[in-house]
């Protein structure tokens, strides 16, 4: 069976990855090579350091944070762009310190930070 019938594989891949246990899941606009809405040297430091700080939190604190790196979101201003589920909300402008903040609001349940978010 190639592994694109591999139902069984694929469910022990998620739940080695933790895809059904995230507080968040954090989509981030990966896409270096289009790079429209910010440079590609940011979306890189952008992406390291969401991928450092979701391992940082599991790692001290349990949190489970997915993230995940997309193409293009179509949005090509103000990136990067972000968007938090569950709750829905898309930022732009997601540099390190952007983000820390989004992961504070949403981990400590109180109001996103509205300097930086394009849609509820």
């Amino acid at each position: 069976m190639g592994k694109r019938n591999d139902s069984d594989g694929a469910q022990k891949r998620a739940d080695k990855l933790g895809l059904g246990q995230a507080q968040l899941t954090i989509v981030l606009c990966g896409d270096e090579k289009k790079a429209k809405c910010a440079s590609a040297a940011e979306m890189h430091r952008s992406w390291k350091h969401l991928r450092k700080r979701a391992k940082q939190l599991r790692k001290e604190q349990g949190i489970r944070i997915t993230t995940i790196r997309s193409q293009c979101i179509d949005v090509c201003r103000f990136g990067p762009v972000a968007g938090v589920f569950p709750s829905g909300c898309w930022y732009g402008g997601c540099d390190e310190e952007t983000l820390e903040r989004i992961l504070e609001a949403h981990l400590q349940g109180t109001p996103p930070p509205e300097q930086n978010q394009i849609a509820p």
